[in-house]
């Protein structure tokens, strides 16, 4: 069963869940579940698209924490358009056609503006309220961490970087302009609104020194992410390395085959094995053939969700002080791929990406350096 608790003991406190069932002729279908804040009853509605019941338990989940009004029956049976801007997004989300995981990555953003702004009307969203907005993410904020011994601690954060609030900025933009396209909105106070440029990305890799002291200090499933992700230029999380299972490695013919992130119309993409990594998959599934574990990085047999608190022990181990994230694994396969002379375009298609343009905004200064590379190759006359 798929749930966003971790236990069904938290259901009562999250008031919804997705469960797998059958149906007499023996079909399977998905219910969506959940609690009503207001008559306390159990409502659910069957989706046959696994993924249909996902989104659609994000949507409910997003409602619960943030728009419960819409659940009040009187609310419920009316269409009006929404007079607050949570209410609108919270329409945009279920309206507009998007993948799960920007959906996710939007909800995300919009944490931020709630924080700071709280559910302002629509009318009063205008262009000062947005450049206080950029204002307050700026700030160095603190955050409480609560350990397992229920000892607190506070650190203070460094403000949201540019790329950062032009991306937060753009989403409340998106959802406004949506509004008025189907006609919810007769127009908005943030036209011609325009954030400052962020600058482009550089990303600066691990270096394989690096990587060799972030293995070698890393527990058992951390270094299998390491391994994987670096050398199957993989999204490290569960839109595609922790989903990945042993029946999609192909030993005979030397290709694993990658659950690919809902990002576009392609569900997997096939990506070549080298001859050297193929004897480390197979002590890996030999080990994995004792406990039963079906996926390749797994704890204690059991799959992973997240290795965020792991990655930042073992770098701290490691002695590892300058800021590596898991995601720069991926950025590592890209950048050393393309410096050893691997076609872009190949490259794309190996890390699942619809166009040439990601491949051009992140790892432009890596071919420039590839095109000089060309020309004093050329032989002097």
């Amino acid at each position: 069963m798929y749930s966003t608790c971790s236990s069904m003991a938290k259901l009562e406190f999250c008031g919804m869940a997705i469960r797998t069932r059958k149906k007499k002729n023996g079909s399977k279908f998905w219910e969506v579940y959940w609690k009503n804040p207001f008559t306390k009853r159990i409502q659910s509605k069957n989706f046959h698209d696994e993924q249909e019941a996902k989104n659609y338990n994000t949507d409910i989940l997003y409602r619960l924490k943030r728009d419960k009004e819409s659940f009040r029956p009187s609310v419920v049976a009316a269409d009006a358009p929404p007079t607050h801007f949570q209410g609108l997004a919270l329409r945009y989300l279920v309206e507009r056609p998007m993948a799960q995981s920007t959906k996710e990555t939007t909800l995300h953003h919009l944490e931020s503006f709630y924080a700071i702004l709280g559910n302002p009307e629509i009318v009063a969203v205008d262009k000062s309220m947005m450049k206080h907005f950029e204002r307050e993410l700026r700030k160095p904020r603190e955050k409480t961490y609560t350990g397992p011994n229920g000892k607190k601690w506070t650190r203070t954060l460094e403000g949201a970087k540019q790329n950062t609030i032009k991306r937060k900025v753009g989403i409340v933009l998106a959802v406004l302009n949506w509004a008025v396209e189907e006609e919810y909105l007769p127009g908005h106070n943030l036209q011609g609104y325009k954030c400052a440029p962020g600058e482009d990305k550089k990303f600066v890799p691990p270096t394989p020194e690096e990587l060799k002291r972030i293995r070698k200090a890393a527990p058992k499933h951390v270094d299998r992410a390491i391994y994987l992700a670096f050398n199957l230029g993989m999204r490290v999380g569960n839109s595609e390395l922790f989903r990945v299972t042993w029946d999609r490695i192909d030993f005979d013919r030397r290709v694993a085959t990658i659950p690919a992130a809902q990002k576009g119309k392609n569900q997997w993409r096939q990506v070549p094995i080298r001859k050297d990594v193929l004897p480390v998959l197979k002590q890996w599934k030999a080990e994995d053939d004792e406990c039963g574990a079906t996926h390749i990085v797994n704890y204690r047999g059991k799959p992973v969700a997240s290795i965020k608190k792991a990655w930042d022990s073992t770098l701290e181990k490691a002695g590892i002080t300058r800021k590596i994230r898991p995601y720069d694994l991926r950025h590592a396969f890209a950048t050393y791929a393309l410096e050893a002379g691997a076609d872009p375009n190949a490259l794309r298609k190996l890390m699942g990406h619809s166009s040439m343009a990601m491949i051009y905004k992140n790892y432009q200064h890596v071919l420039d350096k590839q095109k000089e590379a060309v020309v004093n190759g050329l032989p002097s006359i």
